[in-house]
């Protein structure tokens, strides 16, 4: 769903929406993480796991993101009266040279920003969401039934 929001998703609807992919993408981890082999329909804990456990679902997070605020917000108008899907494809056709050149910077912020992450706080503030933190995540947890 997340990867779809590329091609669905204008960046503006992007803008508006991230956080609810984060918060499903980050619940995924938690729920694969917190199921015994057994009974897949329930979850053994509520408690936040290990940073380790939720640092694959964030990075990739933040790739899709870094499409959006690198290769997509500058170039796709949202006002327009154009279909996004036909605004898209226009710009892929057209930009060869800008996607080239923003690729190499999306893979600079992957290499230096978000791979290298640690900690929550690290990588919430290379997507902009300085606000969370590991208490925001064992809230949106404390919300499994």
């Amino acid at each position: 769903m997340t990867t779809l929001a590329l091609i669905m998703m204008k960046p503006a609807d992007w803008e508006k929406n991230r956080q609810v992919f984060l918060q499903k993408l980050l619940l995924t981890a938690h729920i694969r993480s917190a199921i015994t082999p057994n009974d897949r329909t329930k979850i053994t804990s509520k408690a936040i796991k290990p940073f380790a456990t939720y640092k694959t679902a964030l990075i990739f997070f933040g790739l899709v993101n870094a499409f959006f605020v690198y290769m997509l917000k500058s170039r796709i108008d949202s006002n327009s009266s154009t279909p996004y899907n036909q605004q898209l494809g226009q710009f892929l056709r057209a930009n060869d040279a800008f996607i080239m050149d923003t690729c190499t910077k999306i893979l600079k912020h992957f290499e230096q920003d978000l791979l290298p992450s640690q900690t929550y706080e690290n990588l919430f503030q290379a997507f902009d969401f300085s606000q969370f933190n590991e208490q925001w995540i064992q809230e949106l947890l404390n919300t499994l039934p």
